[in-house]
Order: structure tokens, then C-alpha cells, then sequence
């Protein structure tokens, strides 16, 4: 179905009017919008053996070390707050506060886009070449590590082809969108509330239903989980 507008055009006392015919078969004819691909040649890549290797003890206690140290000070920080809020006033809220007193040295970044590539994002060529593209981009911004971020399911295919290729990709850090961090998370305040009664709250004053309860543990539905966490957070 075509709207067609009749364009009034008045020519000195003459009035002339478009004809609808030649509207409407300018119309069938106009050229349709479609996805320019950029021309990419991209070499096939065959997954292989994966073959275990575990990181070193050493890289894993410097880690729980690096954790303790920056939880220490996290925890000075929040407790700050709670005093301050309790004896002053006006006293802004935590994020406020971390704003006040945390200086951030970071620099202004720029944000650009990569070439689309239009195929599978779970295709193994794809996302090896992603991986490549990324590697190529710190060497050009002169970074030591740069930061991926994949859906679910294709970190998963990046893991293991990082794995494959190490140490060639040890400097791409591969992290979950934050749609999966925050399911990853909810689960796991699930697993910590299971069996300690809260459920069972929430079932009887109707707030959850019974058949719904294994969804909200499991962190299933993300929806229910970003409305009842909050609840029993206050």
C-alpha cells in the first residue's frame, strides 16, 4: 500500500497537479536500502585438539594477594561512608561519595567502530579473525593488552581458540557483556540463598510463585531476578 501526497504546486493563477500514475510507478521503482559489506577476505580456521594446560601457582596466589589488597581498601571506603552518613549531613550517597574521593587519572578514550563482517559470529573464521583485529588494534594504540567483549557464546569459542594459539593471543583479555556478568551474578547470590528460608517468603506472601521458584535461583529469567533481588536487598 502507497501513501501517495498530491503535491499542490500553484504556477501563477494556474494550479497544477502531480499525476498519481507517475507517483505511484516512480515509487515501485525507488531503490530499496540494503547492507553494503565492506569486501573481507578472511582465512578458514579448523578447530583443533585442545591440549590442558592450568596457570601457574604463582600467578594464581599474586592474584588472591592483588584481591586482598584492593578489598582492604574497598572495605576503609564503605565504612568512611556509613560513619559519615551517620553523623553528618548532606552526606552524598555511596556513589556520590566514591566520586568525592576517588581521583580518576584515566584518560579521555575515542570511540570507533570496527568493519562489520557479515556472517556467523559463532563461526570460527570469524571469530579468529575478530581476535586478530584486536591484536592488531593494541599494536597500533601501543597497549601491552587490549579487552574483548563477546556474547556468551562466542567468548566461549574465543577462549578456546586463545587457549589453541597461546601464546599468540595471550595479550587479548576476554570478558562476558554485562547482560551475562549480572545472570552470573544473580546466580550466585541464588546458590548462597538456597535453602535458608527467603524462598519460602517469597512464595507465601505471593510475591513469587511456586513453579517459578527453580527460575529465580537458577537465575533463568532475567527480568524476575532484576525485580525480586532489589527486594530482598532493602
Amino acid at each position: 500500500i502507497f501513501c501517495i501526497l498530491l503535491k499542490h504546486l500553484a504556477v501563477g493563477n494556474n494550479e497544477t497537479f502531480l499525476d498519481i500514475d507517475h507517483v505511484a510507478e516512480h515509487s515501485l521503482h525507488r531503490k530499496r536500502r540494503k547492507f553494503e559489506e565492506t569486501p573481507r577476505v578472511m582465512a578458514p580456521y579448523f578447530k583443533r585438539k585442545a591440549t590442558l594446560s592450568l596457570l601457574p601457582t604463582d600467578i594464581l596466589l599474586q592474584a588472591v594477594e592483588n584481591c586482598k589488597i584492593s578489598k582492604e581498601g574497598a572495605v576503609l571506603r564503605d565504612m568512611l561512608w556509613v560513619f559519615s552518613l551517620s553523623q553528618l549531613k548532606k552526606v552524598p550517597m555511596w556513589t556520590g561519595h566514591n566520586c568525592l574521593i576517588i581521583t580518576d587519572v584515566s584518560e579521555v578514550q575515542n570511540i570507533e567502530y570496527m568493519p562489520p563482517i557479515n556472517s556467523s559470529p559463532t563461526s570460527l573464521s570469524v571469530v579468529h579473525e575478530t581476535l586478530l583485529m584486536s591484536k592488531k588494534v593494541a599494536e597500533q594504540c601501543q597497549q601491552e593488552q587490549i579487552i574483548v567483549t563477546y556474547d556468551l557464546a562466542i567468548a566461549k569459542i574465543a577462549l578456546e581458540i586463545q587457549s589453541l594459539e597461546s601464546p599468540l593471543l595471550d595479550n587479548l583479555f576476554i570478558n562476558l557483556g554485562g547482560f551475562h556478568l549480572q545472570l552470573a551474578f544473580f546466580k550466585a547470590i541464588g546458590k548462597f540463598i538456597d535453602g535458608c528460608g527467603i524462598v519460602d517468603i517469597l512464595t507465601e506472601s505471593e510475591v513469587l510463585a511456586t513453579g517459578s521458584v527453580n527460575g529465580f535461583i537458577e537465575s533463568k529469567h532475567f527480568n524476575r531476578c532484576k525485580r525480586i533481588h532489589p527486594l530482598l536487598a532493602g
